[in-house]
């Protein structure tokens, strides 16, 4: 009896212990799916793509306008002679926009062209160009018009020697690890001391949402707006409109910080000719004037598109925790060396709060709410706390301390030693930390 005794406990214990093995190396899964999340460039600035998520385009004015981009099969070879025929397109007079050829400038290697035009208007000559850049298969372009005749030389020299030699070929989900801006198809090298026009729009797709539109966009402010919470104060709603907007479901609306960047949010529902309401969700960003580190952003998410006469195929909670999701993902894009010099955006302050699941948003030391201190470097998971706990019957029976994970919340209490804007950490790496959230 006592060795059947023996082999039934023996049994209970390798059983115990595959138990708990599986549960371990689901939880070690469970964290690394939560690492490979996508990551999506824009501008200065990531998010982190949820499931389903699809880039459906992403718009870019900087500097003299809007950067276009179009793969093309062309080698440099050829590319250099689809110039060169425009060029004597240009030459005999078949733009398009009816403009006419002044001259051809090159930039670069070979890869670069800059077409000088003009157009006779009523009031005056109009002055434009055409800018072209070919790079790994994609070719950006850049035409503006109306130009004053006595900034051209400057425009050209700049557009020459800086704008066209910056811009490079990109994947779509390439993160470049030096100062500049994710556009479309490509990059465009940048330490931020242009103090220029940045506006970069990103579009959300998703197949089982359908109707669904989120747009992520950054832009640089160059003169005073009020925030999102004083656009939507409210005066006196007229008697004829009171009926409408008390029909209006707010689901949330205050402050909404992520990590470092401070914002507002304002989640709305509005009713429908259908009997249904629709999601109108925006959450805006504090912002610095002139300053490409602490641009505008918005996130902002709706449904109805395409489809008006049906009910969003989002359910409520599902859009706010996707909304949420995409806003609390939003952090700096880690660079590396400027070419020139660079702006240090400012780091987490201490007594940043980071719950386990979240991104960390500061490189340094954590303490977990059990007084366990570790270092953990931007843009991990923050995990667990592992405590000393009551022993299970398996690790008695191999006499293990027990040890348990638990959920905890990390503070942040120290950052790493002071380093130059040469750093790879000279700018905040993720804002996915804790939220903090004023209901109104």
């Amino acid at each position: 009896m006592r060795t059947l005794s023996a082999v039934v406990w023996r049994i209970f214990a390798v059983i115990v212990i595959l138990v708990a093995g599986n549960a371990c190396v689901s939880e070690v899964a469970a964290a690394d799916k939560a690492q490979q999340k996508r990551a999506a460039c824009f501008g200065r600035f990531l998010i982190d793509l949820p499931d389903g998520a699809e880039p459906a385009g992403l718009i870019t004015d900087y500097r003299f306008g809007q950067i276009k981009s179009e793969p093309t099969t062309l080698d440099a070879q050829a590319f250099a002679k689809k110039m060169k025929d425009w060029e004597q397109q240009l030459r005999v007079g078949h733009d398009r926009h009816g403009d006419i050829y002044v001259q051809t400038r090159m930039a670069g290697e070979g890869d670069s062209y800059l077409f000088e035009l003009k157009q006779e208007l009523l009031l005056g000559p109009s002055n434009g160009f055409d800018a072209y850049k070919w790079d790994k298969g994609i070719v950006f372009s850049i035409r503006q018009s109306g130009l004053l005749p006595d900034k051209l030389e400057a425009l050209f020299q700049e557009i020459q020697t800086e704008l066209l030699p910056s811009l490079h070929a990109r994947t779509t989900d390439a993160v470049p690890e030096v100062p500049g801006l994710c556009i479309r198809d490509g990059f465009i090298d940048s330490d931020g001391s242009e103090r220029t026009l940045e506006a970069v729009q990103l579009q959300l797709s998703f197949k089982r949402w359908p109707d669904l539109a989120v747009t992520v966009r950054s832009s640089t402010v160059h003169a005073p707006e009020p925030s999102l919470l004083e656009r939507m104060k409210r005066g006196p709603v007229p008697a004829i409109l009171r009926s409408a907007v008390a029909s209006i479901k707010r689901v949330r609306e205050g402050r909404h910080n992520v990590g470092p960047i401070t914002g507002e949010e304002s989640l709305e529902m509005y009713p429908s000719d259908h009997g249904f309401k629709t999601h109108e969700f925006r959450w805006e960003s504090h912002f610095a004037l002139n300053d490409p580190f602490k641009p505008m952003l918005v996130v902002e998410l709706s449904t109805g598109r395409g489809n008006n006469d049906k009910a969003p195929t989002i359910s409520e909670k599902e859009a706010v925790e996707l909304f949420d999701s995409i806003v609390n993902s939003i952090r700096l894009r880690p660079a590396g060396p400027a070419k020139i010099s660079a702006v240090e955006p400012p780091r987490t302050p201490l007594g940043e709060l980071a719950a386990i699941g979240r991104t960390c948003p500061q490189t340094g030391m954590w303490r977990s709410e059990e007084c366990e201190e570790q270092r953990f470097v931007a843009g991990k998971i923050m995990p667990r706390t592992l405590v000393t706990g009551s022993s299970s019957l398996w690790q008695k029976l191999r006499g293990d301390v027990g040890q348990v994970k638990i959920a905890t919340v990390w503070t942040l209490v120290a950052y790493d030693a002071p380093q130059s804007i040469a750093s790879n950490e000279s700018a905040p790496t993720d804002a996915n930390g804790a939220s903090s959230k004023d209901q109104g």
